[in-house]
């Protein structure tokens, strides 16, 4: 009889403990990316640790592609806001050209997208619920000029294609290449 007393004791004091603990997830679970608003200026890597981006970003790539994308970012640019999108570019150390990678977050709309080079010549790209981003001017020149174009078209065409929605309308896009379909992409 003590022993069952005892164990319900045991049983009731955990209760707290173990409702706080999922509160707490929770918490982290539903907050929206918009909280990143106030870390404008922080590098990537200074993020990839905060709740829900670092949940998210594993959720979204994987964890070989999370790492990878880890790696291509450090040295990273500080993360710049513009309407409402908060966005970073990087490259691996002493493999910029080969090695880089891309950051982009709508605050507004609590979406995540991912680019990312690989060996100088593949680009791959992921978006959260099928949304396509449109890319900042200056990240979008910046890639302009380093990765190859016929890849990154393809990678942006497919975000878009498989995009939910319509692209919305971001800042004024860096000038356009060549075809209208590309035009559409900000390139």
């Amino acid at each position: 009889m003590r022993i069952k007393k005892l164990f319900s004791w045991i049983l009731l004091c955990s209760i707290p403990t173990l409702t706080a603990a999922a509160q707490k997830q929770a918490s982290s679970t539903n907050k929206s990316l918009s909280s990143l608003r106030a870390r404008a200026g922080d590098g990537p890597w200074d993020l990839w640790k905060t709740e829900p981006l670092h949940r998210r970003l594993l959720a979204l790539l994987g964890k070989d592609e999370f790492e990878a994308l880890r790696l291509n970012m450090d040295p990273a640019e500080p993360m710049a806001i513009s309407n409402g999108i908060m966005s970073s570019i990087g490259l691996r150390e002493h493999m910029g050209t080969e090695e880089e990678g891309a950051l982009i977050i709508d605050l507004d709309h609590d979406v995540l997208e991912v680019l990312i080079l690989h060996d100088g010549k593949t680009v791959s790209a992921w978006a959260e619920h099928n949304q396509y981003i449109p890319l900042p001017a200056k990240l979008l020149e910046q890639i302009q000029q380093r990765w190859p174009q016929p890849a990154l078209k393809q990678a942006l065409m497919k975000l878009q294609q498989t995009s939910a929605k319509p692209p919305r309308s971001s800042s004024p896009q860096a000038p356009v290449p060549s075809t209208s379909s590309s035009s559409a992409l900000g390139l």
